[in-house]
């Protein structure tokens, strides 16, 4: 009887499509990357204004009652009432360093007011790194 060889044939991926699965996780990294780290930024600095929230309401009560002073009014270590007016600075170099947001009021001491969330000048937050409710 005859010996038949067989061949023997080898399981598995060879380097090509190994280097290929490699190269497209690599670029789905570089893209997903820096969009993370801008979502948990966004999302941090959204839970420092929602903090705010006790604040301004405690201003728009006292301005309707007509008293204009804020300094006494209980704040985060992170915040600054720079006037009288309940204009609200808020440090965010915990988060982001030299980040900071300004709050202005609008209608303060009326039954409606909004706060009017910007970039504070000098700020080093992207326009990636604003919750919506900001502008730049």
């Amino acid at each position: 009887m005859e010996k038949l060889h067989k061949i023997k044939k080898y399981k598995g991926f060879s380097i090509t499509e190994t280097m290929l699965v490699l190269a497209v996780i690599a670029i789905l990294a570089v893209i997903a990357i820096p969009l993370y780290t801008n979502y948990t930024t966004r999302t941090k600095i959204g839970v420092e204004i929602n903090n705010l929230g006790e604040l301004r309401s405690a201003m728009v009560i006292k301005a309707t009652n007509g008293e204009g002073d804020y300094s006494n009014l209980p704040k985060p270590s992170n915040v600054a009432l720079t006037d009288n007016i309940g204009t609200i600075n808020l440090d965010l170099s915990n988060i982001v360093s030299g980040g900071s947001l300004t709050f202005n009021p609008i209608g303060l001491g009326s039954d409606v007011v909004h706060w009017k969330c910007i970039n504070s000048s000098g700020s080093t937050l992207t326009s990636y790194q604003l919750p919506s409710e900001c502008s730049t």
